[in-house]
Order: structure tokens, then sequence, then C-alpha cells
């Protein structure tokens, strides 16, 4: 939830790759997935990289509000629970 509320804000994250982390993030274009079981200079790189880099805070910020805008939303939210409940509805038929 943290992940999602963090680029629905247009901040960048840096997470290790566990659990469903995979399915939010699609590394280095919303955000960035570390290897599990890597060591901390891998987080440090690529927070350093974008600290440094504006542009590409920038891009990565931006990405990350779209993702969570197309998947996230209410709006998006609410399309998807149709379909379940319709498709529920329908298999009890």
């Amino acid at each position: 939830m943290t992940i999602i509320e963090s680029m629905g804000t247009g901040i960048p994250c840096v997470s290790s790759n566990v659990g469903n982390i995979s399915d939010l993030i699609i590394n280095e274009k919303n955000s960035f997935i570390i290897e599990k079981n890597s060591d901390i200079s891998s987080y440090v790189k690529t927070i350093s990289k974008l600290l440094d880099d504006k542009k590409l805070y920038k891009q990565i910020s931006e990405e990350g509000i779209i993702s969570v805008n197309n998947n996230y939303s209410y709006e998006s939210c609410k399309i998807v629970w149709k379909k379940i409940f319709k498709k529920l509805l329908n298999d009890k038929k």
C-alpha cells in the first residue's frame, strides 16, 4: 500500500523484490526494484542516481503517478470490481 501511495504522489520508490512488488513496480520505469539479498550499496547507488539526475527523477515520478491513476484509482478499481461481480453473477446462472 505504501508503494502505491508514494508513487501516486510522485515519489519514486526503491524497493527490494519481495512478495508482489513486481506487480506494482516496472523496474526503471515507474520506480526501482533491487534484487532480493542485495547489499546496501545497491540501494545507495539507485537512490544517489535518482537524487543526482533530476530528469530521471521527474520521469520516474510522472510514470509512477500514471501507473497509479491507471491501475489503482477509484475509477479503474470500480471497473475491475464491476467485471468481477458480473462474472460471479453470470457463473451462478
